[in-house]
């Protein structure tokens, strides 16, 4: 997992390495205090915990597997590094 800077970054980032043809994934779109059963039980509302709710809306999920090769591993830093225009 990553986490990007910037709001709104994450899904610009996720989109660039789609197109590229990297699978990427959000896993964690939503901070767990905010999901529906949390807010249900606890009358969480959102704000409670800021760096979770922040974390959530930035992370992306990177490919992770035991199959994963080097180079293909290269290449999906290649192409974050080529997003952030290094």
């Amino acid at each position: 997992m990553i986490r990007t800077k910037k709001e709104g970054e994450r899904d610009k980032l996720m989109n660039y390495l789609k197109e590229n043809g990297i699978g990427v994934g959000i896993h964690y779109p939503i901070a767990n205090h905010v999901q529906p059963i949390y807010r249900e039980m606890f009358g969480y509302k959102g704000g409670e915990y800021p760096n979770s709710e922040t974390a959530a809306a930035n992370v992306l999920s990177l490919p992770m597997f035991p199959l994963l090769k080097d180079d293909e591993a290269e290449y999906v830093a290649e192409k974050v590094r080529e997003f952030y225009g290094r």
